[in-house]
C-alpha cells in the first residue's frame, strides 16, 4: 500500500567503483525528486574505486559522521572475486565478514541495510573465458550474501538480475552490444537498469510510508 520510503529518508549508497561512478545513484535522486518533490529524500554516494566488502564499514562510518542516513545500500563483489578463479570459499568467507561488520554498524545506528547484487562481468554476447571464470566466483559470493541476508532478515535487491535481463534484451537486437565496454564498469544504460530495479524494490511511485 505504501513505498518502502518515508519523507526525509537519506539513502547512502556504499560500494566500489561501480557506485563511485555516481551514475545509478544520480538516477535514483532524479527520479525520487520527480516523484516526491516535497519529501526531502536524499541519495548520498559513498563508493570508492577498488574497494571490496571489507571497506564497507569505513565507507558507511564516513557517511554517519556527515549525514543522517536512514537506509544504506551495499553493493560489492567485483573486487571480492580478486579477479581470479579459485579459493571461492575463502573469498566468500571474507566477503560475508565485511558485509556482516557493515550491517552491524548500520543496525547499531538505526540505519536500515539493503543488500544489492552487483552487476556482472560481460564483454558482448560472445563467450569470454575470463568473464565466465570470474562470474563463477561472483555467483558464489552472491549466494553467500543471500545466505547472510536470510539469516539476518535483510532485504536483497536483485540489481544483477535486472541488469542481465536488460542486457539480454539488448543482445536480442545486437549480440555485440556491451553494458560494460571495459568488462566491469556499466555504461549509462547499465546503470539505468540498476537504478530501475532499486526504485521498483523500494516501491517508488506509491505513497510514502509514515515518518515513523
Amino acid at each position: 500500500e505504501t513505498a518502502y520510503l518515508r519523507p526525509g529518508d537519506v539513502i547512502v549508497c556504499v560500494g566500489d567503483s561501480v557506485t563511485a561512478a555516481g551514475v545509478y545513484d544520480g538516477f535514483l535522486q532524479a527520479i525520487l525528486d520527480r516523484l516526491y518533490p516535497e519529501a526531502g529524500i536524499r541519495v548520498v554516494n559513498r563508493g570508492e574505486g577498488g574497494k571490496s566488502a571489507d571497506a564497507a564499514t569505513g565507507l558507511l562510518d564516513s557517511a554517519l559522521k556527515t549525514e543522517r542516513p536512514t537506509l544504506a545500500t551495499f553493493m560489492f563483489g567485483v573486487n571480492d572475486t580478486r579477479w581470479s578463479a579459485g579459493d571461492e570459499e575463502a573469498k566468500a568467507e571474507a566477503f560475508v565478514a565485511g558485509l556482516t561488520a557493515a550491517v552491524d554498524l548500520a543496525e547499531k545506528n538505526e540505519v536500515v541495510p539493503l543488500l544489492l547484487r552487483e552487476s556482472h562481468f560481460s564483454h558482448g554476447q560472445a563467450p569470454d573465458e575470463f568473464a565466465a571464470m570470474v562470474n563463477g566466483v561472483l555467483d558464489r559470493l552472491m549466494a553467500a550474501q543471500d545466505a547472510l541476508a536470510a539469516e539476518r532478515q535483510i532485504p536483497v535487491i536483485d540489481t544483477q538480475g535486472a541488469y542481465k535481463r536488460a542486457l539480454a534484451a539488448a543482445w536480442g537486437a545486437d549480440s555485440r552490444y556491451e553494458f560494460s565496454p571495459d568488462i566491469v564498469h556499466p555504461n549509462s544504460p547499465g546503470h539505468a537498469a540498476l537504478a530501475g530495479e532499486i526504485l521498483r524494490a523500494l516501491g517508488a511511485g506509491l505513497p510514502l510510508a509514515a515518518p515513523t
